[in-house]
């Protein structure tokens, strides 16, 4: 992908199989993740409203989404804005979910096996691709998942687990204003997996 960003004109400062990674220009604190996989506009969409609805639940494990953007034509990337992670040193990935089963005294009250273990209890999907490379420390001790959330598994998710996620922000002394952010997406990710699929690429 070095080869992508240098056509693009932007320093790269993280990149995957199918997508590079940019600093936004004068803003120290967001990242461009530019993809190069087959997305619609319903799927950049599923894509921000998930990963709002997984940032406020663990915001110490999945940064924030500003924006995301699907490609103009067939030719252009997918564009996200996301807060930018510093990097703080190496983590140890969680690897097999199923194999964690506690969260021990030693262990960072930022660490990812929080994650787990709450959507766990709580009943939330916890879609994420284990490759350890899609883990990463930040500066702030946070351990982020700094991939895309997998939103075809909520196809097969019935119903959505709407109680789940408010019944855990409801126990975490969550805010007003959190749970109308939440229940916004919930219902609006709702709406979009009832669309039919157009784009037979990303089904």
């Amino acid at each position: 992908m070095s080869a992508k960003a240098e056509q693009y004109g932007v320093d790269k400062i993280g990149d995957g199989a199918q997508h590079f990674v940019f600093a936004t220009p004068n803003d120290g604190e967001r990242a461009v993740s530019v993809f190069f996989a087959a997305t619609g506009p319903r799927e950049a969409k599923l894509a921000f409203y998930l990963q709002r609805i997984y940032s406020t639940l663990w915001p110490d494990n999945f940064p924030r989404m500003y924006a995301a953007c699907s490609p103009k034509d067939k030719n252009s990337p997918a564009v996200t804005i996301r807060r930018r992670i510093y990097l703080g040193g190496k983590m140890k990935p969680p690897g097999d979910f199923a194999k964690i089963k506690e969260v021990l005294p030693e262990d960072s009250p930022k660490s990812f096996k929080h994650v787990v273990i709450d959507s766990r209890n709580y009943g939330i999907p916890l879609p994420l691709d284990i490759m350890p490379s899609n883990y990463v420390l930040g500066k702030d001790g946070g351990e982020y998942y700094v991939d895309e959330i997998d939103w075809r598994e909520f196809r097969n998710v019935q119903p959505f687990p709407q109680r789940n996620i408010l019944k855990f922000m409801e126990d975490r002394n969550f805010s007003k204003v959190q749970k109308r952010q939440v229940q916004v997406s919930i219902a609006r990710i709702k709406h979009l997996l009832s669309e039919p699929v157009l784009n037979k690429e990303v089904a």
